[in-house]
């Protein structure tokens, strides 16, 4: 199963479509094929938050 990450900061792409390999520090099980939690982490200062959208990405028939 391939996983990619497209994350938006301030309407800018800063990670464009990049490949997500193995487990990610927080991840809770070792099965990458289930869906799981997302962690928004902010380092160091307060962080705030809005128009977060989650979109399964489907792969073409």
């Amino acid at each position: 199963m391939d996983r990619h990450a497209t994350v938006a900061l301030n309407g800018e792409k800063v990670i464009d479509n990049e490949p997500v390999i193995g487990n990610t520090n927080g991840a809770f099980q070792a099965d990458i094929t289930q869906p799981g939690p997302h962690h928004l982490q902010g380092d160091h200062t307060a962080v705030k938050y809005r128009n977060i959208v989650w979109r399964p990405v489907m792969k073409a028939p």
